[in-house]
């Protein structure tokens, strides 16, 4: 599935320029033309990226993304401003703890850029929180399974660490299946 940026700015010749300079990006590309507009859009969909205005009416683009942050708080904040304004820089990045600030006219490929870094940063953030909860799932199943089978995790090794392998005959399908309906039953009693 692409991932969604969402651009948002007052001025509708920007939004365009924004969406033609993305066009060629593998992202799903919407655009808002206020702050209300966009964080209804954010309440109802997984946005991976938004690029806002700083100077809009209504709503200032650095307050707009504090909220987004507060609502979906992985989501690529990247401010956009006419002015080098130190005083709107640091509103935004204290305000909406925003990844990048840009000049307009920005320099599109250094957007492109950002852009690509950010939300691929942000996918790997996504699968190691689900590898993480995998791994402390798996974990917990272990620590049930040695509970009610101690030595099913045991492992004899030598003095240089190798792992000792007895030679006995072993129907390792058997034992296999033994070891499935074991994590199979632990898992049952951790869902209770």
């Amino acid at each position: 599935m692409k991932a969604t940026v969402l651009l948002v700015d007052d001025d509708p010749n920007v939004l365009d320029a924004l969406r033609r300079s993305l066009r060629h990006e593998s992202y799903a590309i919407h655009g808002a033309a206020n702050a209300a507009e966009a964080l209804a859009f954010v309440g109802h969909r997984d946005v991976a990226a938004i690029v806002s205005d700083e100077s809009m009416p209504g709503m200032r683009g650095a307050a707009l993304l504090e909220r987004v942050r507060r609502m979906s708080p992985d989501t690529v904040r990247i401010i956009l401003t006419g002015h080098r304004d130190f005083d709107a820089a640091m509103r935004a990045i204290n305000l909406g703890e925003v990844d990048r600030f840009f000049v307009k006219p920005c320099d599109t490929a250094e957007l492109k850029r950002a852009l690509r870094q950010l939300i691929a940063e942000r996918a790997l953030q996504h699968h190691s929180r689900r590898l993480l909860g995998t791994v402390r799932s798996q974990a917990r199943i272990l620590e049930s399974l040695e509970q009610d089978t101690p030595w099913i995790t045991a492992i004899e090794r030598t003095r240089d660490g190798s792992i000792v392998i007895d030679d006995s005959p072993v129907d390792l399908e058997s034992l296999l299946a033994e070891i499935e309906d074991e994590i199979e039953r632990a898992a049952c009693r951790s869902a209770d």
